[in-house]
């Protein structure tokens, strides 16, 4: 769901009403906030493991969601630009580190390849998805599935067999 959020962004704006020249703010700070969560989550996951910080940065994202659908003031969209930013691209090397912990076989990593295919081939096929709901509904219809689905996402790494250190 993350990988959607930046793209669709404007149009979640403009149905809120913001003025079009305020957009490039958001993109900004989005942005800056996706450059914050790369370090901020790389010394989350040195504290706190990367099980923990995937799993909060998801509901965190969640929440976000939610209060980017709801928020009017510029002010709090600008501020949950950055925090999403932050838990969006933040956890990429969260997720990695996930996906490579329990491999001990070299041979084993081919489930990159398997990752990165499919998270290409979402990232292929949502866009379309999500113009057909915001078409049909409205903009603010994909950012909630956003936020159901990143709920989603932490029940694999949840209720998953944990890593013995």
């Amino acid at each position: 769901s993350g990988d959607q959020i930046f793209a669709f962004l404007p149009f979640l704006l403009f149905a809120k009403g913001m003025d079009p020249k305020v957009i490039g703010s958001f993109a900004l700070a989005f942005t800056v906030g996706c450059f914050a969560g790369k370090m901020a989550c790389g010394r989350l996951v040195g504290i706190f493991g990367s099980r923990k910080v995937f799993i909060t940065s998801k509901l965190l994202m969640s929440a976000l969601l939610a209060v980017l659908v709801t928020a009017q003031g510029l002010p709090v969209i600008i501020v949950t630009s950055i925090l999403l930013g932050i838990v969006t691209k933040g956890t990429v090397p969260v997720l990695q580190t996930l996906l490579v912990e329990p491999v001990t076989d070299p041979q084993a990593y081919d489930l990159f390849a398997v990752n990165t295919f499919a998270r290409g081939s979402t990232n292929i096929l949502t866009p379309l998805l999500f113009g057909f709901i915001a078409s049909a509904f409205s903009a603010e219809y994909i950012y909630v599935l956003m936020a159901i689905v990143s709920v989603f996402a932490v029940a694999p790494v949840l209720f998953g067999r944990p890593m013995r250190a």
